[in-house]
């Protein structure tokens, strides 16, 4: 788990995925060597299959493509998943674990952004995102478990919907934990329109149609008739999780965003600051006065 590419599957609204992935090295005063590649699949948390399956080695400087459907199909594995692409450098490659400082392991998580790409299935568009897999849900690593979802964006017409995709990655194969999830919606004006709260296992994933959130609200033709356009905000309390955004049109276009948190805009995150802002948000938007 050292460098590695996290991902879940979009089969249940009819997308195939793939990933990209190269070798940068040398970089990072790490020196050039080869990376021996394993992918291991889960599935409502648990793991498919008992062992890796290999994928080959990446020699420095080289990219390869990997079919995650062709994959499943050569298995003969049903339905979604959630996946782990591990990176592993050869140097490490016979060891079954192995100490590493933490500025060690930040330079092997910074090196790259991996490129996971959905690929419609009955008009062929293609989309994607690219992203870094730092280690989660580890205590090894860190005690601080909460992630603050604030940027994505909300599109919504008689044709268009904005989903979210939330899964749950665990550097700790041997941990189990359920993550309260709240995520609420909110107008172009900032206004709480409605919200929803579910449950996320390590290792597992969940799609949410905004549509069907505020259609569940009666909330959904006021909402558009105001535009259609608003935003999210979500808060995982007791774990770490991966949110991306997803708008999509009738064709299969789909616009993926992910969520930047906070260290990169505001430089003084962190300690007290982001305990105080953990519980503005609460008391903002997740109450449990309002909950109940």
């Amino acid at each position: 788990m050292i460098k590695t590419c996290w991902f879940a599957t979009l089969r249940d609204i009819g997308y195939s995925t793939e990933l990209s992935v190269t070798n940068p090295l040398p970089c990072q005063g790490i020196p050039g060597q080869s990376l021996k590649l394993q992918l291991r699949l889960f599935k409502n948390s648990y793991p498919v299959g008992e062992n890796a399956i290999p994928i080959g080695t990446l020699d420095p400087g080289a990219r390869i493509n990997i079919d995650i459907e062709q994959i499943l199909d050569n298995h003969s594995i049903q339905g979604d998943v959630v996946g782990v692409l591990n990176e592993i450098p050869s140097n490490m490659s016979s060891e079954a674990l192995t100490q590493i400082s933490l500025s060690e392991l930040r330079n092997w998580t910074s090196i790259s952004d991996e490129f996971v790409g959905y690929r419609h299935q009955k008009s062929g568009i293609k989309s994607g995102v690219h992203y870094q897999s730092s280690p989660m849900n580890d205590g090894r690593i860190t005690s601080s478990n909460s992630i603050i979802m604030q940027s994505p964006k909300i599109v919504i017409s008689d044709h268009v919907d904005t989903c979210l995709l939330v899964f749950a990655p665990s550097s700790d194969l041997t941990i189990e934990k359920q993550i309260p999830v709240h995520i609420a919606v909110l107008d172009q004006r900032g206004n709480l329109v409605t919200r929803t709260t579910t449950e996320i296992g390590l290792r597992e994933r969940r799609l949410f149609s905004v549509k069907e959130i505020l259609a569940r609200a009666n909330k959904l033709e006021p909402f558009v008739q105001q535009g259609g356009f608003g935003m999210m905000v979500g808060l995982a309390e007791n774990g770490n999780i991966v949110p991306l955004s997803l708008t999509i049109d009738p064709s299969g276009g789909m616009a993926i965003d992910h969520t930047l948190p906070p260290p990169y805009y505001v430089p003084w995150w962190g300690g007290d600051a982001r305990k105080s802002a953990t519980r503005e948000l609460i008391q903002r938007f997740f109450s449990m006065s309002e909950h109940s």
